[in-house]
């Protein structure tokens, strides 16, 4: 711990009106020994906080418990050591920062959930998220945060393939890479049903190359999300390139659940550019029925260029093959 950190603690520990007690998880696990020397210059730094001290001769990692629903796998110090120390205070003095919309809408959270925070000690946007995250936990204890540091528990991130900083994980579903609007965390939190998502969640999950978590929802609900959708000619190359993929995989598993979206997406095919027609019409092809054939014909007669009537060929003989 630096000496400034050491007078930020003495300093923040001045305006506690509580003490602070800690859990302080410890193991076999030779990074106990990192915890707890962090922990000991907390208690000898300031006499609010207390360290309670936990063993267990398990394969369990070890952690410091600040709440019961809030574990930092991490010693947060250097960009985390702000973060901390407004948990400890939120924590003596029953008092958050959330504004009231968040606050209302978590408070709605019924069922336990479990997030994991993915940060490091030199990493600068990762004090939003987890300040964002803490709070959520403080609100509503069924909301259960692991905040864990990547360098020192590589294994985890490496097991996760976390790529970049702050990283969130709910369940084996749901990623947020980057500082995520905390709004758009909260949503997938209370509706479980993902087809009650927002198009703004949906983007966000393709954003983070998500495509095939989004079908197999799709394919495990029977529904076609409409705002996938309505991002298949997104003007945005990447966000239009995920939800095509995306569809493609409901295809392979449900084809005829992807032809739900023939009709949505051809009426759309006059209104988009050329290359979005292509895709419309190769997506007609693989998810189409014979219904769908009229379709096709009106673009092979009609007034558009030749790769195009092509595509529209493509796409009769592939449905004419496959019944």
């Amino acid at each position: 711990m630096t000496p400034h950190e050491e007078q930020k603690i003495i300093k923040w520990s001045r305006n506690l009106s509580d003490t602070v007690q800690l859990k302080l998880h410890l193991t076999n696990d030779k990074r106990s020994d990192q915890l707890r020397m962090f922990c000991n210059e907390l208690s000898v730094l300031t006499e609010k906080i207390d360290i309670a001290e936990n063993w267990k001769d398990s394969a369990e990692l070890p952690h410091i418990e600040v709440i019961k629903n809030l574990q930092y796998f991490a010693v947060p110090a250097g960009h985390e050591l702000d973060p901390f120390l407004e948990a400890l205070a939120f924590k003596a003095d029953n008092f958050t920062l959330l504004p009231k919309v968040i606050k209302d809408k978590i408070g709605g959270v019924d069922k336990s959930i479990s997030l994991r925070l993915y940060i490091s000690q030199n990493c600068a946007h990762c004090p939003r998220s987890v300040r964002d995250l803490i709070r959520l936990t403080i609100e509503n204890e069924l909301v259960n945060l692991e905040i864990i540091d990547v360098t020192l528990f590589r294994e985890l991130a490496q097991m996760e393939d976390i790529q970049c900083l702050p990283t969130v994980l709910f369940g084996d579903e749901f990623r947020w890479s980057g500082v995520t609007p905390l709004e758009d965390i909260v949503e997938v939190l209370l509706n479980r049903d993902p087809s009650a998502f927002s198009i703004s969640a949906i983007e966000r999950m393709l954003e983070e190359g998500n495509a095939i978590r989004i079908a197999r929802m799709m394919i495990e609900s029977e529904v076609v999300f409409p705002e996938i959708v309505e991002l298949m000619t997104d003007d945005r190359f990447v966000i239009r390139l995920g939800a095509m993929a995306a569809m493609e995989k409901v295809v392979e598993k449900n084809r005829e659940l992807a032809s739900k979206a023939v009709m949505p997406l051809w009426a759309n095919f006059e209104k988009v550019i050329e290359p979005m027609q292509i895709d419309i019409l190769y997506f007609l092809g693989d998810a189409g029925v014979t219904e769908n054939i009229a379709l096709l014909e009106s673009v092979t007669s009609g007034n558009y260029r030749e790769h195009v009537k092509e595509a529209a060929r493509e796409a009769i003989e592939s449905i004419e093959n496959r019944y």
